[in-house]
């Protein structure tokens, strides 16, 4: 069936893609936590409601943001 279709495009899919880059992701953490763990000693200070702190304030005021651009682009087309 594969042979049969005339449009196969040689790129990887997205599923493919996102995999290769939670791996790339996975990897470097670990390869960080190898290479620098006595300069990451100072975050073992943040727990993990912080971190969920962190984390929830970074999307929300990304979220803020986004849409503050929105509607100012918005506005300026109309």
């Amino acid at each position: 069936m594969l042979l049969t279709r005339t449009s196969v495009r040689r790129e990887p899919c997205r599923r493919c893609k996102i995999l290769r880059m939670f791996l790339v992701m996975v990897l470097m953490v670990i390869t960080i936590g190898f290479v620098a763990a006595d300069r990451l000693h100072p975050l073992g200070a943040i727990g993990p409601y912080g971190f969920g702190f962190i984390f929830c304030g970074l999307a929300g005021g990304l979220f803020v943001l986004k849409f503050w651009l929105w509607k100012q682009q918005k506005n300026k087309d109309s």
